[in-house]
């Protein structure tokens, strides 16, 4: 269990997606719909093995990547 924070400029609904280094999709979170300004939602990898995985935040119109690795 890993958490990650973030700031979005506008309120809105946020989605969580975590891509293998393939491509495929491994998991999906709605986060529902966040104020603006600093939020956090936590992520639980303990179903994927380890590796290097990218995350995709959709939140407030915005898109960000993010790497990680879970070892």
């Amino acid at each position: 269990l890993t958490s990650v924070e973030f700031t979005t400029t506008e309120a809105g609904m946020a989605t969580l997606e975590v891509y293998n280094l393939v491509g495929e999709r491994v998991l999906f979170n709605t986060l529902g719909n966040l104020p603006a300004g600093l939020n956090r939602a936590n992520l639980d990898l303990s179903g994927v093995q380890a590796g290097i995985y990218l995350v995709n935040l959709n939140a407030g119109g915005e898109t960000t990547t993010m790497r990680i690795t879970k070892q």
